[in-house]
Formats: C-alpha cells, structure tokens, sequence
C-alpha cells in the first residue's frame, strides 16, 4: 500500500510541473479537457504497440494494480502481475510503473491512450494502446 501512495504522490508531482512548464494556450486547453470527466482504467484492458515495434495489452485492475502483456518482435509474448507493477490515474493522465525499471506516462483520448516511456537505462519510446 505504500509504494502505492508513494507512487500517486509521484504523478500528482509529474502532473503539476508539467502544467508550470506547458504554453499557456496548451494549459488552457488542459483545463478545458479537464472539464470533461473521463471513466476510471480499473476493469479495462487496453492493446497497442510502442515505436520499436514491441506488442503491449496492459489490464488495469483494481487497486493499482496492472497485469501486462509484452511481445518483442520475433519472441514469445511474455505476461506479469508483479507487486511492482502499479498504475494511478488522475483525469485523463495516466501513469504505470513497471517494477520500478520503466515508467509509462500518457494520456487517454476516448478508446486511445497515448504516451511516452523511460527506463532506468535512460531508454526512450512512445507507445499507443486502444480499448479493447
């Protein structure tokens, strides 16, 4: 439960400096779509591919909890429900942190969810994933 709480307080973090840094027009646009309430993650699965070509389905589940499906082109899928693997939303921002080693940041649009990731190696990428 802590890592939880210390995880939220790390997007809620994430979140308020990048809206100190955004344009104004971007941040004026921001709280626009804030307005419009968007529907909790937890219960739903999402699927989408990132830019090197690795295959994701990430299921929200309750309690921050994720279960994540990866694929490397030309290996088999692999899937995890580890302690580790944590996701917390705030509105139509979403974050989810892969046992401490990659952080997912994105946001959701209708069916889509888009965003960019890191790793503790300082890889980075962008990913795509549609409610299935």
């Amino acid at each position: 439960m802590k890592q939880i709480q210390i995880f939220c307080m790390s997007l809620s973090l994430l979140l308020s400096l990048g809206n100190a840094a955004t344009p104004r027009a971007q941040a004026q646009q921001h709280v626009q779509s804030q307005n419009t309430p968007v529907a909790s993650l937890e219960g739903t699965t999402w699927a989408g591919s990132d830019s090197d070509g690795d295959l994701y389905e990430f299921t929200f589940l309750k309690g921050g909890q994720i279960r994540y499906t990866a694929q490397t082109p030309g290996e088999p899928a692999m899937t995890y429900e580890d302690a580790g693997d944590l996701w917390a939303q705030n509105g139509e921002i979403v974050m989810i942190l892969v046992n401490e080693y990659s952080t997912y940041l994105g946001k959701i649009n209708g069916n889509l969810m888009q965003g960019k990731s890191w790793n503790v190696t300082e890889k980075r990428w962008t990913w795509e994933l549609k409610k299935k």
